[in-house]
């Protein structure tokens, strides 16, 4: 899905007219009118800030991808971009930049799925279902075109109010600097 700057440009505006608006009306009362301009104020700053972070986040993609298809990153490179966007929780940019467009992904409770689309789908519901308190990563265990990256993650289900530890590692096999199969193995409780 792409951002749309335009859009959010377009929402913060809205936001401002919204709040002129309610300024106009004469029944407005004074406490409401001032909700309203500093929710308007929020909004503008909040988009300054997204576009700001946006900018920030497609320059490393379009760096990121660039040197992907100028010259060809190494397996151990792979790794440790994966493992450096996986601590910051930047699934999704790890997605766009490293993961081949026709990935195997397979998950120990759930059936293999292919394809980006596929894999963003699973990522919009752990960030959606999934409170993360904490994430980590081990460094990557690398060799030829594979490398093993464990996980620990301390999290409270959104639904369920359910606080859980879960811990797996991630099975990666790359091909052409792209990542085209992962494979999560969790650890099974006692």
């Amino acid at each position: 899905m792409e951002f749309d700057i335009g859009r959010l440009h377009r929402w913060a505006k809205a936001v401002a007219a919204m709040a002129t608006a309610l300024s106009e009306t004469t029944h407005l009362n004074a406490d409401k009118l001032e909700n309203a301009n500093r929710a308007a104020a929020r909004a503008a700053s909040e988009s300054e800030k997204s576009l700001r972070c946006y900018a920030r986040n497609q320059q490393k993609v379009k760096i990121l991808t660039t040197r992907t298809m100028e010259e060809k990153m190494t397996t151990e490179e792979v790794a440790k971009e994966v493992v450096e966007l996986v601590r910051k929780q930047a699934w999704y940019e790890a997605l766009d930049t490293l993961y081949d467009n026709d990935i195997m992904s397979v998950e120990a409770t759930a059936p293999e799925s292919r394809g980006k689309e596929a894999v963003r789908g699973k990522i919009d519901w752990w960030v959606n279902a999934m409170q993360v308190h904490s994430f980590k990563s081990s460094e990557p265990f690398v060799a030829h075109d594979r490398f093993v990256v464990q996980y620990e993650a301390d999290v409270t289900d959104k639904e369920s109010k359910k606080r859980r530890k879960i811990s797996e590692v991630g099975v990666y096999t790359v091909k052409n600097s792209k990542i085209v199969r992962e494979e999560f193995l969790p650890r099974m409780s006692d």
